[in-house]
């Protein structure tokens, strides 16, 4: 009877241990493809940001192209107020018979 008590204690660590490696392998899994899923959504949050900064660029390009047609038009204006005033001093103005 006394020799099965050690052979009983060592199939029960073996079998501990056996499960304790499954478990953990388990876990490891687990862990694993959690890193995986964050990595992907840092990829797509990184992307996103890029996608961001690009229409940012863009926005400030169609801003500075707006504000310089807006300078070009008000020169315009200026030039054809000007023009008017001198179209005005030179028209003959019609005399009383």
């Amino acid at each position: 009877m006394k020799s099965t008590a050690p052979l009983v204690a060592i199939v029960a660590l073996v079998v501990g241990v056996g499960a304790g490696y499954l478990v953990w392998g388990a876990r490891t899994r687990q862990l694993e493809s959690e890193v995986g899923q964050v990595k992907a959504r840092l990829a797509e949050g990184q992307q996103g940001a890029a996608r961001e900064g690009a229409i940012a660029t863009k926005v400030q390009e169609l801003e500075a192209q707006i504000k310089k047609a807006t300078e070009d038009l008000k020169r315009e204006q200026e030039a054809r107020s000007k023009l008017e005033a001198v179209a005005a001093k030179l028209t003959p103005t019609k005399k009383s018979p």
